[in-house]
């Protein structure tokens, strides 16, 4: 009886590779190629140069309506702008990465850079581009216009996107730096110069004099003493008198 020993009988041919691990090795490679394969292309194949498109747009307070070609009062109005970032077209190469930045009237820069990035713009490989994808919108400023806003007749609002650092794919090693920058100006409409309300004067109240009346002399009232009236005797009365003064008349003669 023979006995088999270990490892008799079995192939000694080197183990295959599962075709299911295809894919997986696949993308280990492309992974670690990606620096060099994936970043550093042409896309799309046969660009020949570099550039972007760039817009701003002001909007009203809704955010829908857009306010060109009217205007913007000054009188604390809020206006939202928003800036589009897109591929050139044409033989430009695709744009990804870098920032975007929108500068105030007030001269104030806000990092208005998509939430995420800026991703791969007007590529068609399907791996970091993504085909049809050819534009991003920034994220929104809001700015509020007020009596602080210099003003006067023909005055402007004016406010400004750039892009920069952005990169093209174009050639072996990318192109690097792209970047763009764009203005917007306004009609501004001034407020209305508050005419000055006159300040109330007191009227003096004339207060009248109290002038003393001239009352004429008022005469005096003198008492008039009156004179009783003098009984007059009658006739009869008179010559009893008469007698009566002869008789006494008379009686002192006669005693002398």
């Amino acid at each position: 009886m023979v006995t088999a020993s270990p490892g008799v009988g079995r192939s000694s041919a080197p183990p295959r590779i599962s075709v299911r691990s295809l894919p997986f090795f696949g993308l280990v490679l492309l992974m670690l190629l990606a620096p060099a394969a994936v970043w550093a292309h042409t896309d799309p194949p046969g660009a020949t140069q570099t550039g972007v498109n760039l817009s701003i747009t002001a909007f009203r307070s809704d955010g829908v309506t857009p306010v060109l070609p009217g205007s913007v009062s000054q009188c604390g109005e809020t206006i939202i702008y928003r800036g589009t970032l897109s591929w050139a077209g044409g033989a430009n190469a695709a744009i990804q990465g870098g920032t975007l930045t929108i500068t105030t009237p007030d001269a104030v820069p806000h990092n208005v850079t998509p939430v995420g990035g800026i991703p791969c713009l007007g590529g068609t490989d399907g791996v970091i581009c993504t085909p049809g994808v050819n534009s991003i919108n920034s994220q929104n400023v809001p700015f509020t216009v007020g009596p602080a806003t210099p003003c006067a007749p023909g005055a402007t609002l004016l406010a400004s996107i750039t892009y920069a650092n952005g990169t093209a794919h174009l050639g072996a090693n990318d192109t690097p730096g792209v970047g763009g920058m764009t203005p917007i100006s306004i009609p501004l409409q001034c407020c209305p110069t508050p005419t000055p309300t006159p300040t109330a004067t007191n009227t003096p109240v004339n207060t009248p004099t109290n002038t003393p009346t001239l009352v004429p002399n008022t005469p005096t009232n003198t008492p008039v003493v009156e004179t009783p009236p003098v009984p007059t005797l009658s006739f009869p009365m008179m010559a009893l008198l008469g007698l009566l003064l002869a008789g006494a008349g008379l009686f002192l003669a006669r005693r002398q």
